[in-house]
């Protein structure tokens, strides 16, 4: 009986352990479909969805603003931008990423075509994100930082 026991636990263990990494192939599909999802919401302006995509106290650090915490404030940040601007299309290049199931990290930069107070502008931002596992399975980010890219 010790011995079937001992055996269930080792195996047990094992399965969990087995879970510890992750492919490439799956980190990268899970980045490009949030990444996707994230540029639907840029282009509806929608705000509340987009704020979803954050943890529930993520922090978001924006080029030239101060920190934003929590998923509510972040909500405002995102709705008050969209007021003023409109994102008319938006491209994600991911250069790195790299994690665990439970934390993902990635760089990149994204351009956007924005229209702003009746002009149309090109710009590209180099960022980082680092996205956490939450307990239904999805990935919300975490940290969310970005700044102006000076070679675009």
């Amino acid at each position: 009986m010790k011995a079937v026991l001992c055996i269930v636990l080792i195996a047990g263990l094992c399965a969990a352990c087995s879970r510890k990494e992750i492919s490439a192939a799956e980190l990268e599909s899970i980045v490009k479909k949030n990444n996707t999802q994230l540029g639907h919401y840029f282009m509806t302006a929608n705000a509340d969805s987009l704020a979803l995509f954050y943890g529930t106290n993520a922090t978001l650090c924006p080029n030239g603003d101060d920190f934003v915490k929590g998923r509510d404030n972040i909500r405002q940040y995102w709705k008050e931008d969209m007021k003023t601007s409109k994102t008319l299309s938006m491209e994600t290049e991911t250069i790195s990423i790299a994690g665990t199931p439970e934390v993902i990290y990635e760089t990149g930069r994204t351009h956007f075509k924005i229209l702003y107070n009746d002009s149309t502008f090109t710009t590209s931002v180099k960022y980082c994100n680092v996205w956490r596992q939450q307990p239904d399975g999805s990935y919300r980010l975490e940290v969310d930082i970005w700044n102006r890219d000076k070679t675009q």
